[in-house]
């Protein structure tokens, strides 16, 4: 197996031993504990287990106050003095930049010399980073040899890893058997990831006869152990049943444990579901302290459902400006909600000035990703020159695709260009048929246009009955203009109010 060598990174070694200068406590000596003191006076004396053991003294313990660069010196000067474990974190603290030195090249040989002198652990990180790393070299078939090394030092994870790469034909040939083999060995290491992978397997039929109900109790069993993510698929079976009786309130409640366990993607589903009142009582404040887990691990959907609970005021308090900054992030993270949303606030001023050419720029984007209502706010703002010129041709392409994408406002805008002979020729009976679509989708003003439409017979055969109906129907339910078209021709038969 190919090798990393320290003596062969000497300018990185240099430049280390200029970042991590020599240790130095935020703590004053003098206030050291003995023992610290003891691991000191062994680490100058060139023992490499003591420095390393250092290391760990500052970078966890109840004691001292976290020092991440002091361990990293300590951990350098154990590895140089021989201990594989100084190397190994050595290595770590650089593939992570925890010290505030982020090298993953670098990284590598320090790793090798931990995983040579028999740390699993490093054998695993060296493969993940060989595997995914955007900044070093990658090398699928090399992560597999160090994976399989990994393996064979008990590091769990290093099997789960070497599982799906032999799942996903990554590095090696793709072998069923082979992944659902070494899952099992690194969820027997306590790898909750390869148990659940297993029921990953079984759920989806992979290598294995499908058996939603062996999913399940892998799923249960991995939960158990208080895995956050084997929660958030139990919390799935239970919602859909499967493998399980369908029980809604057992799936809020282990959406909910695999939030409290850290499972980002859980908080964000656990929170609509409180929100929703789905499988528990509805619970806005609860559901906004979900989403602000959710969103503070950058999850989109949840920022943005936060942000909108913020501006309607739904479990906290009103605030128009935390809200838009929250979209702003949502849309930042993906969130093509979060980006329509962030667009209604530069039309409206809500929480921000209103720029409404930041605004439409943000509806053609969220339009592009064919969401329904960004592009009919894109065709109106094109329309109506709103921080942009009149361009009826771009207004009429918006229109058109956000009534096929189903927004029946779009539907309505676009039926009303072909009534009037806007931008395209004036055809009755393409604007009925588009009214008829948006009637259909209770935009009520449509139903009054093809109630005059069918009262007048334009575009449809004339029927002053169904006419009258369909006025009616639209001024019971709001469309003002309805309303007064009945009271000009004497038609109207008294207007309800909505509940």
């Amino acid at each position: 197996m190919k090798t990393f060598q320290i003596h062969n990174l000497m300018t990185g070694a240099l430049a280390l031993s200029l970042l991590w200068a020599a240790p130095q406590s935020s703590q004053a000596a003098t206030d050291l504990p003995d023992a610290v003191k003891t691991l000191q006076q062994q680490c100058a004396a060139a023992d490499g287990a003591a420095c390393a053991e250092l290391g760990d003294v500052f970078s966890y313990n109840e004691i001292l106050p976290q020092d991440y660069p002091t361990a990293a010196q300590y951990y350098l000067q154990g590895c140089d003095a021989g201990d594989a474990y100084g190397c190994a974190k050595t290595g770590l603290f650089l593939d992570a930049g925890w010290a505030g030195t982020y090298d993953p090249v670098a990284a590598r040989p320090y790793l090798d010399t931990g995983c040579t002198g028999g740390l699993g652990w490093a054998c695993q990180r060296i493969g993940y980073s060989l595997d995914n790393s955007d900044d070093a070299p990658r090398d699928a078939a090399l992560a597999v040899e160090y994976y399989v090394k990994g393996c064979e030092l008990g590091a769990g994870g290093s099997c789960t890893n070497l599982g799906w790469m032999h799942e996903n034909g990554k590095g090696t040939e793709r072998d069923y058997g082979k992944a659902l083999q070494f899952y099992d060995i690194g969820c027997q290491y306590g790898s909750m990831n390869g148990c659940t992978a297993i029921g990953l397997m079984f759920e989806g039929g992979r290598g294995v006869e499908q058996d939603h109900a062996q999913a399940a109790s892998i799923y249960a069993y991995a939960c158990d152990q208080n895995d956050g993510r084997g929660c958030k698929f139990l919390a799935y079976m239970y919602e859909h049943g499967k493998g399980v009786e369908e029980d809604q309130a057992l799936a809020t409640t282990h959406y909910g444990k695999s939030c409290d366990l850290d499972y980002a993607f859980s908080c964000s589903e656990y929170g609509f579901r409180l929100r929703r009142g789905e499988g528990a009582a509805q619970d806005f404040a609860a559901a906004t302290k979900a989403f602000k887990k959710a969103c503070d691990y950058n999850q989109g959907s949840a920022c943005n459902a936060l942000g909108y609970a913020h501006e309607i005021g739904q479990g906290v308090d009103q605030d128009p400006m935390k809200a838009t900054g929250l979209y702003a992030k949502a849309c930042e993270k993906g969130s093509n909600a979060g980006c329509y949303n962030l667009g209604l606030s530069y039309r409206d001023g809500s929480g921000i000035e209103a720029d409404l050419i930041k605004a439409l720029n943000l509806f053609e984007r969220v339009c592009d990703a064919d969401d329904a209502d960004a592009c009919v706010n894109a065709g109106y703002a094109h329309k109506l020159g709103k921080g942009v010129d009149v361009d009826l041709t771009k207004a009429h392409s918006y229109y058109t695709k956000a009534c096929d994408l189903g927004a029946p406002q779009g539907c309505d805008n676009l039926g009303l260009m072909f009534y009037n002979g806007e931008f395209v020729d004036k055809d009755y009976a393409k604007a009925a048929d588009l009214f008829h679509k948006a009637c259909d989708g209770h935009i009520y003003e449509s139903c009054g246009h093809l109630g005059t439409m069918y009262r007048l017979g334009e575009g449809v055969e004339r029927d002053r009955d169904e006419g009258t109906r369909l006025l009616e129907y639209a001024c019971e339910n709001g469309a003002q203009t309805s309303c007064e078209v009945l009271d000009e021709n004497g038609l109207r038969l008294g207007k309800k109010k909505k509940k």
